[in-house]
């Protein structure tokens, strides 16, 4: 098991980002598609004990709890193992659909280096996105996905790229998964928000994690 606090920078971005997500905790964003590198300003946010909880612990070599139930976008109930069939790798992403900024700029970064790669969804590789946050389910899965699909046509295949919520909004079975990749993050009460690290999960066919990438910008040759 290998411990990083995401290093210095991506400290800085949580800690910037939290600042933002403060500022702006009463935007809806279920079909917000910022671009990476957007201005966000230069709020310096203060100490918060859930920053202590807003880290990376990679757990390479593990496999995913694929029992695990949700819903769908399409408000179907499904099972983590539905989507690890044997055939083709996961790129999974932990989010939550209406955060103001972090999550939209680390899916913004993934799409941005997908885009640039031959690999396609669908054909080379899944894209599975859920959601931690309580009260997300189907009906917030699907305007995220909506809102990306318009961003990543490509993904608008059989098996290119799911979102997830939880059963009748339900995070339990998602807080299992988070613990299960070393994705720590913590409900601020003030704010309403949640304070979380960035990431991208790389999965293998049968669910077991083999590398990670925390940051908001990935390099095409990284994600190929």
């Amino acid at each position: 098991m290998k411990m990083t606090n995401n290093n210095l920078r991506l400290s800085s971005i949580i800690l910037l980002l939290f600042g933002v997500q403060m500022a702006f905790c009463t935007s809806s964003a279920q079909s917000q598609v910022l671009r990476p590198g957007d201005d966000i300003g230069s709020i310096q946010a203060p100490y918060s004990e859930e920053m202590d909880q807003s880290k990376i612990t990679e757990h390479l070599g593990e496999k995913l709890p694929l029992d695990l139930e949700f819903v769908d976008h399409s408000g179907n109930r499904v099972v983590l193992s539905d989507y690890f069939t044997g055939d083709l790798p996961v790129l999974l992403t932990p989010v939550y659909y209406r955060c103001p900024q972090l999550c939209t700029l680390v899916l913004n970064g993934m799409v941005d280096g997908l885009d640039q790669i031959d690999l396609k969804p669908g054909r080379d590789y899944r894209l599975l996105t859920f959601s931690f946050a309580d009260g997300e389910g189907s009906l917030q899965a699907e305007a995220k996905r909506e809102a990306y699909l318009s961003r990543f046509p490509d993904a608008e295949v059989p098996n290119g790229w799911s979102f997830l919520g939880g059963i009748e909004g339900d995070a339990k079975n998602a807080e299992i998964l988070c613990k299960s990749v070393g994705f720590g993050y913590a409900y601020h009460e003030p704010s309403g928000e949640y304070v979380h690290p960035a990431c991208v999960v790389f999965v293998s066919p049968t669910g077991t994690i083999t590398r990670y990438m925390n940051d908001v910008a990935f390099a095409p040759m990284d994600l190929r």
